[in-house]
């Protein structure tokens, strides 16, 4: 099941039909749990919350989000359905539905296009556009802001959708506002202002669809609008969210806690879910350090190439039998890679590689990515990896040719 492909959504429903409804089962809190586990509520997803994947196809950070993000809607209506058969169709018009509604007010969130698509296929157009930040192609490679912080937005707003079918745009934009207004006023109670905090609002406000807040429209807190926050589930929420806001700098001072005790008065939360929800956020982070984001910054040209990397090397083997037929279709480039294992191309060797390198990934949809603007400075990385992916017999070659040139 590759999410980054026409069609996998069919194919994710019928491959893990038995996950799915087993999540089903779940209730609101044990769900939303599942999805603290697995980093979607924190932004940065380790793994599908249906926990069966296939080691062998590992998914990037936005197809984790993607799978993550069409999981939680999809548990969410039958769940809301669970009287009724398991209705495919029905749920994917619902979803439909839901972010036609909030694209009335919302126009520039994406573009539908369901007129000439099957239900599937409109869903998998809407995530992928969904699942991207306010950044563009650049910044989004380069500041490696590459997760959308407030997908957890839409499954608490399609909950709305299918209790009421009220105003869910108007749902949406209060909930962000709160949101971004107490994370704003949760970095203001630091009494040092730790080397996390511009990031976590950058990523914060490059995940924002519905809602913009400057800090000069800032309420108080006994002034934020809290009156429609009814369910746990959303209390919860904010509550993770100002924790991972404040927990930035591993450390929560008296003037933290004093905050997050007025905002919980605030929210009714018994102080027990806030101790709960510091520990796991802890736990959470020291166990997965190295793939959050704003806690690697201190070495951002190392953290960039290690993403990119790891990246890059995801798409390459994805892709390996259609990249290995276009290398033997193109024996200039093949020589030229294997002079590359054991020396230095000159300029013209090297502008031929690249020039027929990004030919060849014109013609691999997933791998387009290569062809736009600044994706050439990606091509030393791809060129490292490229033995990985040859025949045994080919890297045998190599090894042989190295000798006889030591003889030499």
């Amino acid at each position: 099941m590759n999410p980054s492909a026409l069609g996998w959504i069919n194919r994710y429903l019928d491959e893990y039909k038995v996950d799915l409804k087993n999540l089903t089962q779940y209730s609101s809190e044990e769900f939303y749990h599942k999805l603290k586990e697995v980093g979607f509520i924190y932004g940065t997803n380790l793994i599908p919350v249906s926990q069966k994947h296939n080691k062998d196809f590992k998914l990037t950070q936005e197809e984790l989000a993607k799978v993550n993000l069409f999981t939680s809607l999809y548990i969410v209506y039958h769940r809301k359905n669970k009287e009724r058969a398991i209705d495919n169709e029905k749920c994917l018009k619902t979803i439909i539905g839901f972010y036609a509604q909030l694209r009335k007010t919302h126009r520039s969130l994406f573009t539908l296009k369901w007129k000439n698509n099957k239900n599937d296929q409109e869903v998998e157009n809407i995530l992928h556009q969904r699942i991207q930040t306010n950044d563009t192609f650049i910044q989004k490679n380069f500041s490696n802001i590459v997760t959308n912080a407030l997908l957890f937005v839409d499954v608490l707003s399609f909950i709305q959708y299918l209790d009421s079918k009220k105003d869910v745009c108007q749902y949406a934009t209060l909930l962000e506002e709160v949101l971004v207004n107490s994370l704003y006023l949760a970095l203001r109670a630091k009494k040092l202002k730790g080397k996390y905090d511009k990031v976590i609002i950058k990523l914060v406000q490059s995940s924002l669809r519905y809602h913009h807040i400057d800090e000069e429209q800032l309420k108080e807190l006994s002034e934020v609008n809290f009156s429609f926050i009814k369910s746990k589930l959303e209390k919860l929420y904010i509550l993770d969210m100002m924790c991972m806001t404040l927990y930035s700098d591993e450390e929560i001072d008296d003037n933290e806690k004093s905050f997050i005790l007025q905002l919980t008065a605030r929210l009714e939360i018994k102080e027990l879910e806030v101790e709960k929800s510091i520990t796991f956020l802890y736990n959470f982070v020291k166990e997965n350090r190295s793939e959050i984001y704003y806690f690697n910054i201190s070495n951002p040209v190392k953290y960039f190439y290690d993403k990119t990397y790891r990246s890059v090397s995801i798409l390459i083997h994805r892709n390996r039998k259609r990249i290995l037929q276009e290398l033997n279709e193109s024996k200039e480039l093949m020589h030229l890679l294997v002079l590359s294992s054991y020396r230095e191309l000159n300029p013209g060797e090297k502008k031929k590689v690249k020039r027929q390198l990004i030919d060849i990934f014109k013609t691999i949809p997933s791998l387009t990515i290569f062809a736009l603007p600044g994706g050439t400075l990606l091509l030393p990385i791809i060129i490292k990896l490229i033995p990985t992916i040859l025949p045994s017999a080919f890297n045998e070659n190599i090894k042989e040719s190295d000798k006889k040139l030591k003889k030499s």
